[in-house]
This record gives structure tokens, sequence and C-alpha cells, in this order.
């Protein structure tokens, strides 16, 4: 193999897949990038055995081949060349040699063949859709993943294909997240898939906010995304994800709404007397007015009031700082709603006013205080 290519396209490449390749990994071949030139592209994959990613950039190739070299050292020394130089690749008998400008390495290689590979889809079913519109569906719903929970299938995103909607829904068991947006998928009924939480947060650092179509593929085991010049696949998380319609309440008599960014610097106030363990504020409602009350075992104490949009009867709750804070930061609107059946009851808040083209519906549980 004998290629030539520039500095910025081979880097732009190889930080595509580098979020495939594993750092501790079980075999050495693992922590290669596959390399394979044909015809007037470079073909750059890298696998964790979970995930695959596979990048292309045009290139001057004299010699078509194929190999596999340590991704990580490659991008430390591509990152580390003269901006702007030509890259000169040449791989022989186990070595690969790269030329930039007057430096020269030499780095060991393994043998294309023993790196693995995904298999193909069997019969996939296909969806379009614009690559901001996945990005913004998942970005507002990827932080209330469970990590590492015992029930595997909430460490990840449910992924769900109407006749006219994609929805995303995630929950860590003590609150819950979903968006939905318009879409015309087709097909008959309704279709679920779980994506792990490791290829979830690779989508969101891959997807770009451009109108841009990605192209869904799923069948039985895997979800493959492509994107220009970029293919994405992962295995699916084998499971049934919980009924998360009986998680989400009716909406309560009790509505409040606020300024999410009052309350953000609020509960930021709050959370320097909470301890890291116990992250929880009391919140009292009556009158207009919401008081946040906040103590630790030292015996000291917070104690703030706001002016909200509420008349419904008095309530005290308990809730959890960070994740409110969470909720806070996933939402697009200046206002939020909050609405409340009881001190025992979870909330259901809602972005303010509603956007048709992107449904947001979070739910928190309350915390025994």
């Amino acid at each position: 193999m004998k290629l030539s290519l520039t500095r910025e396209s081979l880097l732009t490449a190889l930080q595509q897949v580098i979020g495939a390749v594993e750092r501790r990994q079980t075999m050495q071949i693992l922590g290669n990038v596959l390399m394979h030139a044909e015809g007037e592209r470079l073909r750059l994959t890298g696998t964790d055995l979970e995930i695959e990613l596979v990048a292309e950039t045009f290139c001057g190739i004299a010699v078509p081949g194929h190999t596999t070299v340590n991704a990580r050292k490659l991008m430390d020394i591509i990152k580390a060349v003269p901006e702007g130089c030509e890259i000169k690749l040449s791989a022989d008998a186990g070595r690969l040699d790269i030329q930039a400008e007057r430096s020269r390495f030499k780095l060991s290689t393994l043998p294309a063949e023993e790196f693995p590979s995904v298999p193909d889809l069997v019969e996939p079913m296909r969806y379009r859709l614009a690559q901001n519109t996945l990005r913004r569906l998942i970005e507002r719903v990827a932080f209330s993943m469970a990590q590492q929970d015992v029930r595997y299938y909430l460490n990840g995103l449910l992924l769900e294909m109407g006749t006219d909607y994609l929805r995303c829904v995630t929950t860590d068991g003590h609150r819950l997240a979903l968006s939905e947006t318009p879409a015309q998928i087709g097909g008959e009924g309704t279709r679920q898939i779980i994506v792990p939480r490791k290829a979830i947060m690779e989508l969101l650092r891959l997807l770009e906010t451009v109108d841009s179509e990605a192209e869904l593929a799923i069948d039985a085991n895997h979800l493959r995304i492509d994107i220009p010049g970029l293919r994405f696949t992962t295995k699916l998380i084998d499971g049934r994800f919980p009924d998360y319609h009986r998680v989400i309440p009716d909406n309560g008599p009790n509505e409040m709404l606020i300024d999410k960014h009052l309350l953000r610097q609020a509960l930021l106030r709050a959370s320097a007397l909470v301890s890291d363990k116990f992250r929880g504020a009391r919140l009292t409602l009556d009158n207009n007015t919401l008081g946040i009350e906040t103590h630790n075992p030292e015996n000291e104490t917070s104690l703030e009031d706001l002016p909200v949009e509420y008349q419904g009867e008095v309530i005290t709750i308990g809730f959890n700082i960070g994740y409110l804070l969470d909720i806070i930061g996933a939402m697009g609107t200046d206002t939020m709603r909050i609405l409340l059946r009881d001190a025992d009851s979870s909330a259901l808040i809602l972005p303010q006013p509603d956007d048709e083209s992107l449904k947001l519906k979070y739910v928190l549980m309350p915390m025994k205080l």
C-alpha cells in the first residue's frame, strides 16, 4: 500500500473513528485502525466489537492495499506534524512508513485479515432523517440514561419508530425523558430498539447540526447510520424496555410556570450547601411563590423564594437538585411548566410553549426528605 493525502483529511477521518477504538483492549488489534486504500479513497475502520466506525477520505493512491496500525499513535503523529503538509503512507513487511515534510516515522502493523468486522445487516428496515433532527432528539434525553445498572435494558436509549413519528425515551428509574418528532417512517405498526449508552454518546459526537440526511438501517441485532463520509454501526441491547406510558403522569391539577434561568440560578445557589450523597431540596409552592430550602448534616440551611405563576393548593415536595438541573439544561425554551398532583407523586415537566416539531416530556420522581 502506498498513498498520499493532506494532513487535515487524514486527521479528520481518524478523529471520526477513534471513538470506537478501545484504550484497554483485550485484543491488541482492537487498538488498531484498519486502513484500506482503493480507487481514489482511503477507508479507515475502528471497532471495539460493539461499535464500528468507518470513515472515508479522498487520497492519491500509487499502490492499493490494506493494513492495520495503532490508532492513537497514528493520530498523535498526524496531530503533531505541521498544518497543511502532505502525508505519505507506505505499508510493507509489517511496517507503516509515514513521511511528513522532514519527519519520518515507522510503526508496527498487524495483518488486515485479522481485523474483526461487523456482519452485514439481514433484511434491514431503512429510514431517512435529517442529521440535525436526529441529534436534537437524542441530546434532549441522553442525560437520563442509566449507567451500569443491573437492569441492562436501562443502560441505553429506546428508539421507537411509528408510522408518522420518531421517539426517543430514556430512564434510570428516578427520572424519565421523552422526545418526539413527526416523521414519515412508513411501514406497519410500531418498532422499538434499545441503543447502548456508549453508542448514543458517540452519535452525539458525530452527528452534525446540518440538514443533510442520515440513513438508518435496522435489523434484529444492529443499528447502522450512514451520514456523508461516515458509517456508524452498533449492536443493540437485547431486552424489553419498560412500558414508559405507565410512568408518565396525567396532567396534574396543580400547575406552575417558571423562568428556567431563574430556577437554575436558585438551584445552583442552593446546591452549595447540599452533600454529594444527599442532593435533595425541599420545594414549597404557595400563591405565586416557590420556596427552595436545603439542609445538610452540619445544620446549615438555605432558603430562597422565587416568583412563579401558581394558584394551586399548597404543596411541599422534595426533588434531587442535580436531576432538576439536568432537565433545565436539556429544555430549549425559557419557560418551563411543572404539573403536580401531590407531594408523593411524580412531577410532569414540559417546555412552555409547546414545540410541535419536537415534543418533550420529563418525569421526575419525588424524594423523601
